[in-house]
């Protein structure tokens, strides 16, 4: 009979302890079967079994005929590990570290945070439950810790006052916390008492109930007191002088007697005086005392001699009593002095002694007169032998020097400049003198040249005259020393040269030779197309004579019939060969202009500066046409333009009259191109060390080519071709570069002498010569950017790099944004991860969303080789709700650079995953910090309702003040305020309060507002308003208008934003706060006041008014003003002077006058004054009317 055959599996060989698994057994051979499992005798071909050890399971089984077969199976059992998991603190302070502990397993992962190892450090921010996971192969156990995080006191710290002067004292307090202590000092205590000597900076240590501390600094500012000092003169000051006192020592003063505020006080000294200065440093005050006593003045006397003088004639004046003095009104110095007086004088001194102190004395001198004499003559210029009359006139003797004689009249014939002088003594003895000077001038001596001078018919000859200061020439009437002069026969010229009175004259001849006769000059006809030279002739009746030609582009010709083919004027000279005279006539030679000749050039060559060049063809023609080609199948009909295409270009240009055409040629070269190339090389090892030997070279270089080099992927240097380094001859730029940890950019600029420049932009790649496998991370974010509805957008841009020298597989990067962002903000990913960078391995998870799937990159499919750099951006929108940072945020990476081993990194702010260069940039994780700067927007509006009239004549105004939080930050202690009394409200207008402020929101209404004493609208609760908020205030007011009938009104109001700026707002009329939509709510185009206009049919002028200041009457008030009417009201006195005018009065006139040259600023007087009032537009007629005025 058959044995049975048998199978044996089980679900699981190893299992761990406490788990189970199933063993099943399959038979074959003579069934039905009865089977068994042991250890266990489990009856049938399944059983369940929990081993708590390796065992050996034996399944028997028998068929039908009794046969019996047996088969084993082993099962591993492996013993799950017992986890212990502890803390160093179960409770810290926010921002403390505890140090989390697992023991009973090989290996352990904490969550959150994906921590490895059986001890890590941890910095939770709130009370956090942390799970450890320990593994023993395959075997695992979790065991959970609770860390619990008390929060970090928010306190305050104050000082009152901020400010003292030394010796004072102030209070320090602070509160938040429920312990505190003070240092320097270690005082304990909420509020402290402090004296300190120095400005002082307390530092104040709190501690909440928990324990958890923190401190805050309050600056202290002692004041010193000032040390004050007068200044006083360090000379004497004389009785009746100003002393000059300084003060010193502080920053402000104050000087007693007199009260100035001055740091120098003038002030007279007549007698002794004590002065006292008061001296503020802003704080603090001191004083200090002066005594001043002056010096006595000298007394000064003054004697003159003699005491009566002719006029003229000297006098010794002499004073004493003092050490220097000054004479008046001679404005001399010294104690004896000497004047001429020449009128009865009185002589003022002034002494000064060796104090400075001044004394005066007066002394009068008489004066007699002396004989009033005039001398004249009868010329006082004259030339020499020339005999001069002189005359003296006022007395009756009379003495003549240097003649001798004593007569009236006398004549004399100087031979020289002579001065004469007459003089005569009078009955007081005095003498008279008078003088005149006679100058006595020489005559010119004259010179000309040439002398006899021959010229050729119609030419001109310079004539030049000198020894004279004047001249005159005849018969031309020049008056200059050289005239030109053309004769056309011989003439003859004078010249007439003066010395101030004297003059002399010269004449010359000047002969003419005629010029070659009856020159005719023919030309044999016109230069055409068909006939393209013609003969010129030229002829003269003079004989022995010589030709010249001369003619367009330089053509001479010295025969007298010359053959020409350039069109233009000749000029035909003919030259005497016996006088050298010349005489010329032109002749035109004419032509239809058949031939045209032309000119093609270019503004230069295509170049990397100029990529476009001029071209233009010139032509003596006109009525041509233009016909170009050139490269490129290139045809134009234009005379000039423009082209980009380098090559050779011909012009034809066509004479549309004669058909005749001429070509021209022009070459056009190009260069925009730099041949050099550049490339770079890394450093080579030399064994496990690197040579630091990257290189730079280039190839395909001339003599000429330079180069700048620039660190970086950009050219960031300044050079020009003129600054740059000329390439070596070996092409190699450098090569000493050090071998980076990783790859760094350089830039190259190469130049070409004419004028180009290409940037190569050329990567070293580091080489890792340890073979250390790594994987860094960076992360940066970008600027906030606000959206209209208050979000924030941002983009991160994170890069991942192989550091090591194997290949990482299996990349995944993990950027929890809900750890970023914890509620209540809100975050959203707008722009999904994409990989910027060039030849990535890198794939991106499509479902990433930074919530629920925080992977960026697809596990399985993203690989990152060796040396490669990978960049990825996305974009995050982020709505704060009032939170506004800072925020951190940490992308977690993962990578197996082979089988079962792994690397890991945290990205570190920027975007270099190892600043500091030591090829290990996990050491590296500083995480990437965003903080957004909150939108803030206060705005107030107001509107207004008039109601109907009522019975008593009065009107409700209703008022809806609206306060807008249209940012995105919440306001707190919002504040509005309402003035109505003598401001809306304006005498005689008067108003009471009949219902409100209501107020809607979370605002608190203040029901004591009355728009006078209480113009607050809000109550002292916080009055919190969320973004986007927007609350009204309304109030109702009945008013008696009484004349008025406008009323203008703003409300205004401030708040504090959670980053304590405050902010304030000035009413808008109407509902929109930001009426232009620019973002601003506090210009002065978004404070309109809000108007209500009252009609008013009671027109009423009234005859006077009493401005005394009782209260009544005291404006001149006219009732029922037309509305929207432009009015002038204008009053004038008895006299009927303009004495005040007011356009658009206002009812606010109260007697003051108001026009520039009214005398005084006090109001008129009493009395009877006539008005004007006037009206711009509609059909209101003027009015006018007199005004009383009563007191």
């Amino acid at each position: 009979n058959p044995i049975p055959s048998l199978t044996v599996t089980a679900t699981s060989t190893a299992i761990c302890s406490g788990n189970s698994t199933t063993l099943t057994g399959i038979a074959a051979g003579g069934g039905p079967f009865i089977s068994v499992w042991n250890p266990g005798a489990i009856a049938g071909n399944v059983a369940v079994v929990s081993p708590t050890v390796n065992t050996v399971y034996t399944w028997s089984a028998s068929n039908s005929f009794g046969c019996v077969n047996s088969k084993t199976i082993n099962i591993n059992v492996t013993i799950t590990p017992t986890v212990i998991a502890t803390a160093s603190n179960f409770t810290i302070c926010a921002g403390g570290l505890t140090t989390l502990s697992a023991v009973g397993a090989t290996s352990y992962t904490w969550n959150p945070g994906a921590l490895i190892g059986g001890t890590v450090n941890v910095t939770p921010t709130i009370t956090t439950t942390y799970s450890v996971t320990g593994a023993n192969g395959l075997c695992t156990n979790t065991k959970t810790v609770t860390i619990t995080v008390n929060p970090i006191p928010v306190i305050t710290a104050v000082a009152s006052p901020t400010n003292i002067c030394a010796g004072s004292s102030a209070t320090l307090s602070s509160s938040g916390a429920a312990f505190y202590t003070w240092n320097p000092g270690a005082i304990i205590g909420g509020t402290i008492s402090v004296t300190p000597t120095v400005t002082t900076i307390y530092t104040v240590t709190a501690a909440s109930a928990f324990g958890c501390t923190t401190t805050k600094t309050l600056n202290l500012i002692v004041a010193p007191l000032p040390t004050v000092i007068i200044g006083i003169p360090l000379v004497p000051i004389c009785a009746g002088s100003n002393a000059t006192l300084v003060g010193n020592g502080a920053t402000s003063y104050t000087w007693l007697p007199g009260g100035s505020n001055a740091t120098v006080l003038v002030v007279p000294l007549p007698v002794a005086q004590t002065f006292t200065l008061i001296g503020s440093n802003g704080l603090c005050q001191s004083s200090a005392t002066a005594a001043i006593v002056p010096v006595a003045n000298p007394t000064v006397t003054a004697i003159a001699s003699p005491t009566t003088v002719c006029a003229g004639s000297n006098l010794t004046l002499t004073a004493s009593g003092a050490t220097t003095y000054s004479w008046n009104p001679i404005a001399t110095a010294g104690s004896v002095v000497v004047t001429t007086p020449t009128i009865t004088t009185t002589y003022s001194v002034v002494g000064t002694d060796l104090n400075g102190c001044k004394g005066a004395a007066t002394i009068n001198v008489s004066v007699s007169p002396i004989p009033t004499l005039t001398a004249t003559a009868s010329a006082t210029s004259i030339c020499i032998g020339t005999t001069v009359t002189l005359t003296a006139n006022g007395s009756g003797t009379y003495t003549w020097n240097p003649t001798g004689l004593s007569t009236a009249i006398i004549t004399d014939t100087p031979t020289l400049t002579t001065t004469y002088s007459v003089s005569s003594i009078n009955a007081f003895g005095c003498t008279g003198t008078s003088t005149i000077t006679v100058v006595v001038n020489s005559v010119p001596s004259l010179t000309v040249s040439p002398l006899n001078a021959t010229i050729c018919s119609g030419y001109a000859t310079t004539l030049t005259a000198m020894g004279a200061t004047n001249y005159t020439w005849l018969p031309s009437g020049n008056t200059t020393s050289t005239t030109v002069e053309t004769p056309t026969v011989n003439s003859t010229y004078t010249v007439t040269g003066a010395n101030g009175v004297c003059s002399s004259s010269y004449t010359v001849a000047v002969f003419v030779t005629p010029l070659p006769a009856n020159l005719t000059a023919t030309t044999s006809g016109s230069i055409t197309c068909s006939a393209p030279t013609v003969t010129l002739t030229g002829s003269s009746t003079t004989t022995n004579v010589s030709y010249a030609w001369a003619g367009p582009f330089s053509f001479t010709s010295s025969v007298q019939s010359p053959t020409v083919n350039v069109q233009g004027t000749y000029t035909f000279n003919v030259i005497d060969n016996t006088t050298g005279c010349i005489a010329s006539v032109t002749l035109n030679v004419p032509t239809d202009s058949s031939i045209p000749s032309v000119t093609a050039t270019t503004s230069g060559s295509i170049t990397c500066i100029n990529s476009s060049v001029t071209i233009n063809a010139t032509t003596t023609s006109t009525n041509v046409s233009y016909s170009w080609t050139g490269p490129g199948s290139f045809t134009s009909t234009a005379q000039t333009f423009t082209s980009i295409q380098f090559g050779v270009y011909t012009v034809t240009v066509t004479d549309l009259t004669s058909t005749c055409s001429t070509t021209a040629i022009v070459s056009v070269g190009i260069h925009t191109n730099v041949a050099v190339t550049a490339s770079i090389t890394p450093a080579t090892c030399s064994g496990s060390v690197t040579n630091n030997d990257g290189t730079i070279s280039v190839s395909n270089f001339t003599v000429t080519d330079k180069y700048d080099l620039a660190v970086g992927s950009t050219y960031t240097g300044s050079a020009t071709y003129l600054t740059a380094t000329t390439i070596p001859t070996t092409g190699i730029i450098t090569n000493t570069l050090a071998n980076p940890t990783g790859t760094v950019a350089y830039t190259i600029r190469l130049f070409d002498m004419e004028g180009c420049f290409k940037d190569t932009t050329l990567i070293l790649i580091p080489i890792n010569c340890l073979s250390v496998n790594s994987l860094g991370l960076a992360k940066a974010v970008s600027t906030p950017t606000l959206n209209a509805n208050g979000s924030y957008d941002i983009t991160y841009k994170v890069v991942v790099k192989n550091y090591g020298l194997l290949p990482l597989n299996n990349v995944v990067l993990n950027e929890n944004l809900n750890n970023t962002f914890p509620l209540p903000t809100t975050f959203s990913v707008v722009s999904p991860p994409v990989i910027t960078s060039t030849g990535s391995s890198l794939t991106i998870d499509p479902a990433f969303d930074g919530n629920t799937n925080t992977s960026i990159t697809n596990t399985l499919t993203s690989i990152l080789n060796i040396g490669q750099s990978d960049t990825i951006v996305f974009g995050v929108r982020v709505v704060t709700n009032g939170f506004f940072g800072p925020f951190n945020n940490s992308v977690i990476g993962l990578a197996s650079p082979s089988p079962s081993v792994f690397v890991m990194d945290s990205s570190n702010v920027g975007l270099d995953p190892d600043p500091d260069i030591d090829n290990n940039p996990t050491n590296n994780n500083i995480p990437t910090p965003i903080q957004f700067a909150p939108n803030i927007f206060f705005g107030i509006t107001k509107t207004g309702v008039v109601g109907p009239k009522l019975a008593d004549k009065t009107y409700d105004i209703t008022y809806t003040i609206t306060i807008h939080n249209l940012g995105n930050d919440t306001l707190k202690n919002v504040t509005a305020k309402d003035s109505l009394f003598n401001k809306t409200i304006r005498y005689p207008a008067s108003y009471t309060m009949k219902s409100g402020p209501v107020v809607t929101g979370s605002l608190t209404a203040n029901s004591l507002y009355n728009g006078n004493s209480n113009i607050n609208l809000l109550g002292a609760g916080l009055n919190v308003m969320a973004p986007g908020n927007v609350n009204t205030i309304i109030f109702t007011i009945n008013v008696n208008p009484d004349t008025v009938t406008i009323f203008k009104n703003s409300a205004y109001g401030n708040a504090l934003s959670t980053t304590s700026v405050t902010v304030a707002d000035t009413s808008n009329t109407g509902n929109n706060p930001d009426s232009n939509g620019n973002g601003i709510w506090n210009e002065p185009s978004d404070n309109v006041p809000t108007v209500l206009i009252i009609p008013n049919t009671d027109f009423f002028i009234p005859e006077g008014f009493s401005p005394n200041g009782d209260g009544k009457n005291d404006l001149y008030v006219i009732k029922g003003l037309p509305v929207g009417v432009d009015n002038v009201f204008t009053v004038y006195n008895r006299w009927g002077n303009k004495v005040y005018s007011k356009s658009n009065y206002d009812n606010t006139w109260n007697g003051t006058p108001n026009v520039n040259g009214t005398l005084g600023t006090e109001k008129l007087p009493q009395g009877t004054y006539y008005y004007i009032l006037e009206f711009n537009g509609g059909d209101i007629k003027t009015t006018n009317g007199f005004i009383i005025i009563q007191y």
